[in-house]
């Protein structure tokens, strides 16, 4: 415990004094697997270990190496100038969030592949073009997606950079719930939505809406089954409703901007995943 506060006031004199920190902006980049293996290869000695990830932290100019050793996973955070390192967790002032343990439960969270799911049916809020984006799996009749579409709209409300795309999962195949979903689908009335999950009454469709089912079929596929469930950007899933700070931490974390190139991120055209055919200039 000594060691890492020791290292940690290190590394904030080194913050402080700007030792090794004027770096260009490639330097933001968080440090390649193999290289923070050999870096903290002195730490493990003759122990087992290996690196499973590296991302940047929550503090600018530190990596945050995922590690499992035979006691578990774990993180360690390496710092711009590969002098030093610290273990977490990194807190919050504001709300005393546990940011390190954050990263240890998304490892844990179940991934889909992104490209997988097509949006041309979503009902959008937010900035249309923000590269931040997230995918919601709602159902019109569902008590927590409606806490869920209000924390989305205060979001939405304060910054462009991010985009929702709400995708109709009515919560079973025959009922209320899945006409009243079709009605969305086809309107793409946001308006509708609201007033559904209000307990309001709104038309039924004029006609069937295939989206619907198939929006059903992929989410079963995916192992999508409660609503509200939030995508990220890399494919992560989260379930439930998600207070403004965690949803907005978690988009943060999974946005995809580490790397242009990421392959989990892009689609095959290059474009940021869950990018309808129309903005990639493809058939709808």
């Amino acid at each position: 415990m000594r060691f890492l506060v020791c290292t940690f006031l290190a590394v904030l004199v080194a913050l402080v004094a700007g030792t090794g920190w004027a770096a260009p902006k490639s330097a933001e980049e968080p440090l390649a697997k193999e290289e923070a293996a050999n870096l903290l290869a002195p730490v493990f000695k003759n122990r087992r270990f290996r690196v499973l990830s590296v991302s940047r932290s929550p503090i600018a100019g530190l990596s945050e190496v995922l590690l499992e050793t035979d006691a578990g996973k774990t993180i360690l955070y390496v710092d711009r100038s590969k002098k030093y390192f610290m273990g977490g967790p990194i807190m919050t002032l504001q709300s005393m969030k546990n940011m390190t343990e954050e990263s240890l439960v998304s490892t844990s969270s179940p991934r889909v592949n992104p490209s997988a799911v097509p949006l041309e049916d979503a009902l959008v809020v937010g900035n249309p073009k923000a590269l931040m984006r997230a995918v919601v799996f709602m159902s019109p009749t569902c008590r927590p997606c409606k806490e869920m579409l209000q924390t989305i709209k205060q979001i939405s409300g304060k910054r462009n950079d991010l985009a929702f795309y709400l995708k109709m999962k009515p919560e079973d195949p025959v009922g209320e719930s899945f006409w009243r979903s079709e009605t969305i689908v086809l309107t793409r009335s946001l308006e509708l939505l609201e007033e559904s999950l209000e307990g309001i009454k709104i038309p039924k469709p004029r006609r069937p809406v295939p989206q619907v089912t198939q929006t059903m079929a992929l989410a079963e596929k995916l192992g999508i089954h409660a609503t509200p469930t939030t995508m990220l950007a890399d494919g992560t899933l989260v379930e439930g409703a998600l207070s403004p700070e965690n949803l907005v931490g978690w988009m943060e974390r999974h946005s995809g901007k580490v790397g242009a190139g990421n392959p989990r991120t892009r689609a095959r055209d290059g474009s940021p995943v869950g990018t309808p055919n129309s903005e990639r200039g493809g058939k709808e």
